[in-house]
């Protein structure tokens, strides 16, 4: 009985001993998991600022693009005026049609006041050129921070993406490889409680058997005892009858040896 219980003892301890083991890797990945997920809600946090930045953006981008739009019009609007004076220009002669415009002033006054006619002419066209030049650098400038912006929400969203994913991907492996340790940690604590009750049962069995042992030693003792006093008894009743018979005997005798 001794060696059969300490071959369950044995086997409870392994169990246990695996119980732990399963427990401890379960508590670390159990960790492993809290990181992950946590780092995973930071992801999603940036993916919605991002995502909020990005809206930002296209706002931006739309009011860059009416910018735009504006200023192309207005430069549509002067390249139509710039084409039109030099069309009138060179229908009047260009540059010799300003000399002749001062040449044939009347009078002193009339001089400078055609001289300061032509001066404002040359300054503005060269203003309208001024700002067509402006204008059309300022479109390329805002074109590309257009594109540069639209470039960058597209890699940092694309960037934001592939983290998430591998997060997904490592929490579903995580979630995967903890369930199956939860799973082997059950069967490990069924099997040691299976272990304990088949312990319990063997030792109810060998205690039963023990007794069993016990109570027919003890019937097989109390039999002998009887049967004991039974023969004890019965060779006193004996020789009581023996010594009674002799007695009788003697008193016969003795009558009998008596005078008549």
């Amino acid at each position: 009985m001794a060696a059969f219980a300490q071959d369950y003892d044995s086997l409870i301890g392994q169990s246990e001993s695996q119980i732990e083991n399963l427990s401890a890797a379960q508590a670390q990945l159990y960790a492993q998991l809290a990181s992950s997920y946590a780092k995973l809600q930071e992801v999603q946090a940036q993916a919605t600022t991002l995502q909020g930045n990005i809206q930002e953006n296209d706002a931006a981008i739309a009011s860059l693009q009416a910018e735009i739009k504006d200023l192309e019009v207005a430069i549509g609007k002067r390249e139509s005026l710039l084409a039109d004076q030099a069309r009138a220009v060179q229908a009047t002669g260009g540059a010799e049609n300003y000399v002749n415009v001062v040449a044939s002033s009347k009078s002193v006054s009339d001089f400078v006041g055609r001289v300061d006619v032509v001066k404002k002419m040359v300054s503005a066209n060269k203003t309208l050129l001024g700002q067509q030049k402006a204008d059309k650098e300022a479109v390329e400038t805002k074109k590309s921070a257009v594109e540069t912006t639209k470039a960058d929400n597209v890699a940092k969203h694309v960037q934001l993406e592939a983290l998430k994913g591998a997060l997904t991907e490592e929490q579903a492996n995580n979630e995967a490889v903890y369930n199956q340790l939860t799973s082997d940690l059950s069967l490990a604590q069924n099997a040691r409680e299976a272990l304990i009750a088949e312990k319990a049962a063997y030792q109810q069995r060998q205690a039963e058997i023990a007794a069993a042992q016990q109570a027919a030693a003890e019937q097989a003792a109390a039999e002998a005892q009887a049967q004991a006093l039974a023969q004890q008894q019965a060779q006193a009743e004996a020789a009581a009858q023996e010594q009674a018979a002799q007695e009788q005997a003697t008193r016969e005798s003795q009558l009998a040896e008596q005078p008549a």
